[in-house]
């Protein structure tokens, strides 16, 4: 049996359970589509986010809605993807100061 890692995100918020909810799986390589159309059903969130490995990025993102269908770019799972990645350390945080 395998096992994914799934983390809820709420974006655009800082206090829990305020924001956008967003099911982010930061790998999700061997997953099938009919899998993600499970993953998603079971999760009931408005958006997930499938990350991928990719020879020209860091990540390829897939997100998906309920129901069940890919959409090409929102911002609540790009901006929870973002996340997902910046706390495991596998994209590097850029604050900019403002002039």
């Amino acid at each position: 049996m395998r096992r994914y890692t799934v983390v809820q995100v709420d974006a655009f918020t800082t206090l829990p359970l305020q924001g956008n909810p967003c099911a982010v799986l930061s790998d999700a390589r061997g997953l099938t589509d009919a899998e993600m159309q499970s993953i998603v059903r079971e999760m009931n969130l408005p958006e997930t986010a499938f990350v991928f490995p990719s020879a020209q990025r860091k990540a390829d993102l897939a997100s998906a809605t309920l129901p069940v269908t890919e959409i090409p770019l929102a911002g609540p799972p790009t901006i929870s993807t973002a996340h997902v990645l910046v706390e495991e350390g596998r994209v590097p945080l850029k604050v900019r100061r403002a002039h």
